[in-house]
């Protein structure tokens, strides 16, 4: 896009332009590149998980002084 300007906008559009089949090609490329990474990325979690393993869950506390709740009886 750094060669096209504002004063020949349509001109230098299409001088980049392409083809709808090169676009479909390059679709179906990137379309392959992902079904690939998924598939890698699946296979890596197959491979090192373990049941044994829990996530960590933060305990939350409330912190409350001697005395704090003597009023609200």
């Amino acid at each position: 896009m750094s060669s096209v300007r504002f004063r020949s906008f349509m001109r230098d559009c299409r001088a980049v332009e392409r083809s709808a089949d090169e676009l479909v090609q390059e679709i179906d490329k990137e379309k392959a590149a992902l079904k690939r990474y998924i598939e890698d990325q699946h296979a890596n979690i197959g491979r090192t998980y373990d049941p044994k393993v829990r996530k960590l869950h933060n305990r939350r506390k409330i912190v409350v002084a001697k005395g704090a709740l003597d009023g609200l009886k």
